[in-house]
């Protein structure tokens, strides 16, 4: 009878503690998919907030639109050497003011943007000082800027294009005809 249960024993199988292939597929698959993610949270943050700075621009062009049809003051918009600026027309020293009180006051841009302002075709780019031309040559430290917002609610004609310095993929445009609230299209997303 002793033989009898030995020779049961050795006919079932032995389970010392190790895993299945399936186990090790299902373990393999889970790392994969969470490695999968992980790149995709922490890949494309420069294009992401590179709409996001396109987004911003696109809400404070409304905001000046907004503030100069109401008020009955004139705005402007000017691209800087690292970002853009606001301006407002004061009638009493007929000339244009930086304004430096939020949201208005003159942004800084990420290293990475890369901003081209088209006026009535006519092409520029960030920090090419595209207001010399309207500039008083009487006044040296007069400031221009190169889109004007009336308080008639028409503004300058423009596009201005969002891109990567490295890269020539456009990832967001704000444009406008002159007569309608400037459009925001964001593109580009291939992450």
């Amino acid at each position: 009878m002793a033989c009898h249960s030995l020779s049961a024993r050795q006919n079932k199988p032995s389970r010392h503690g190790g895993f299945t292939l399936l186990e090790i597929l299902v373990v393999v698959t889970i790392i994969g998919i969470l490695a999968g993610l992980a790149t995709l949270a922490i890949g494309g943050t420069d294009r992401r907030e590179l709409q996001h700075e396109a987004q911003r621009l696109h809400q404070l062009f409304n905001l000046a639109t907004d503030e100069a049809t109401f008020n009955h003051s004139n705005f402007g918009f000017s691209l800087t050497e690292t970002g853009y600026a606001f301006f407002r027309f004061d009638e009493d020293k007929e000339q244009w003011l930086s304004l430096d009180e939020k949201p208005w006051r003159a942004y800084t841009l990420p290293p990475f943007a890369k901003l081209n302002l088209e006026l009535q075709g006519e092409a520029g780019t960030l920090g090419d000082a595209r207001g010399d031309a309207f500039r008083d040559k009487n006044n040296k430290n007069s400031q221009q800027p190169t889109v004007m917002i009336l308080a008639s609610g028409e503004l300058t004609p423009f596009r201005i294009e969002f891109s990567l310095r490295e890269e020539a993929t456009q990832l967001a445009l704000i444009s406008s005809d002159g007569f309608n609230l400037p459009s925001l299209q964001l593109g580009g997303n291939d992450d």
